[in-house]
């Protein structure tokens, strides 16, 4: 798979020939096979002909705008070969940005100088600051079901519950317990309970209320083998157990927890039960598993070596082979029974939008472009109409969905 970046401005130069700011100017596209590799580099002139704007290259590249509604959806041709992209609807520099998390009004960033922001996406302004959340770097931030609290998980192994509808400066919970970073969270239910995977080899079931630690979940035949992410999914009935084994528990009954390991496999266990299932998933042996989602029926896993896979049960239904480095994000962007979008990070400078018919075995990818040079993916989050990319210098805006549910403040 090639590697695809376009000149950050490059909608801008489109606009300012639109609107005859100019009357013709250009824009570069590169390619490379790899993140190593020596990119091609092309020039694709923009001039305004007969109230048309068109694209012309001397070495046969082929540009073209799709007319749509936010026009912001492109095809490049290089050779035999075709390429969907679309731009990001804006961009905003933030400093140091480690995480993300988003509702359908606000942006909420954690940075490396373990500060937490919320930002406003209608009227475009930080409406909270936490300086000292915690004492490093904000690796992760949720948001609960409710809409109205966080979870904010730090690099100094602490996690802090906060309120999204007043001022304090105080968190609401803090809890610890892990020895080594962590790695992802995933609530169960309304958030009651919730899961977190580290590096130390631990799954670890904590109860919010009272901020104590539930049970641990760790391989047998590997206690160590470092924890890269987790999902969970319903069990099959009937079920091992029907009440919670604690009175510290909310709707662990009856759920599977998949767990991604550096050596390369998923092991799977039954939360409500506290044990370790017999179903283990492993394809790349030694390759570790470094993001996983769930969709419909189908667990969706992300690997080192740049492979996506599809698993129904203990089957790989299909294999997307991307750029050959860590897919370190995913999020299901929309969903059917056979057919699931995904946002993908691939490496430096990939975002992906991946859509999968896992029914006919076929993909399509587009190339989320408009971004800054030597840009790699920090966090990832979407908020049912758009999705926000951060590196360390700011958060890129897109619109996925046809029909956006948040404010068109947000992609100004």
């Amino acid at each position: 798979m090639q590697i695809i970046t376009v000149q950050d401005t490059f909608v801008d130069v489109i606009q300012d020939v639109e609107d005859g700011t100019v009357d013709q100017e250009s824009f570069w596209v590169s390619r490379r096979s790899s993140e190593e590799a020596e990119q091609e580099l092309f020039y694709i002139n923009v001039a305004k002909e007969e109230d048309q704007v068109k694209f012309t290259n001397q070495e046969g590249v082929v540009f073209i705008q799709f007319p749509s509604k936010n026009r912001r959806r492109f095809k490049l041709q290089i050779g035999d070969e075709s390429y969907d992209l679309q731009a990001s609807q804006s961009w905003h520099k933030f400093d140091s940005v480690m995480s993300l998390a988003s509702t359908t009004k606000k942006l909420i960033m954690g940075t490396i100088k373990g500060t937490y922001l919320v930002y406003d996406l209608r009227t475009q302004k930080i409406v909270k600051e936490v300086k000292g959340a915690h004492e490093a770097n904000i690796e992760h931030i949720r948001v609960f079901p409710s809409q109205q609290v966080i979870l904010t998980v730090g690099l100094d192994l602490q996690m802090k519950i906060w309120s999204l509808e007043n001022d304090s400066q105080i968190p609401a919970q803090v809890l610890k317990g892990h020895t080594s970073e962590i790695t992802s969270i995933e609530f169960i239910g309304n958030g009651r309970n919730y899961l977190t995977g580290s590096l130390d080899g631990a799954v670890n079931l904590w109860e919010c209320g009272s901020g104590s630690l539930v049970y641990s979940f760790r391989r047998i035949d590997n206690l160590q083998d470092p924890v890269n992410c987790i999902a969970t999914a319903k069990l099959p009935k009937p079920w091992s157990i029907t009440e919670p084994l604690t009175d510290r528990e909310f709707d662990t009954v009856g759920r599977e927890l998949y767990v991604g390991y550096e050596s390369g496999i998923i092991q799977s266990f039954d939360v409500g039960y506290h044990s370790q299932l017999r179903k283990r998933l492993v394809r790349f042996e030694g390759v570790a598993v470094t993001s996983m989602v769930i969709s419909g029926k189908y667990l969706i896993a992300g690997y080192g070596n740049g492979h996506l896979l599809v698993w129904e049960q203990e089957t790989i239904k299909i294999d997307v082979s991307l750029s050959p480095h860590r897919i370190a994000h995913l999020a299901v962007l929309d969903e059917t029974e056979k057919r699931v979008k995904l946002l993908v990070t691939n490496g430096a400078d990939l975002v992906l939008n991946v859509h999968i018919d896992v029914e006919n075995g076929t993909q399509s990818i587009t190339y989320m472009v408009g971004v800054p040079e030597v840009f790699t993916a920090t966090s990832v989050s979407y908020n049912g109409s758009h999705v926000f990319v951060s590196d360390k210098s700011g958060v890129g805006v897109f619109q996925v969905a046809e029909t956006a549910t948040g404010s068109d403040k947000v992609i100004s």
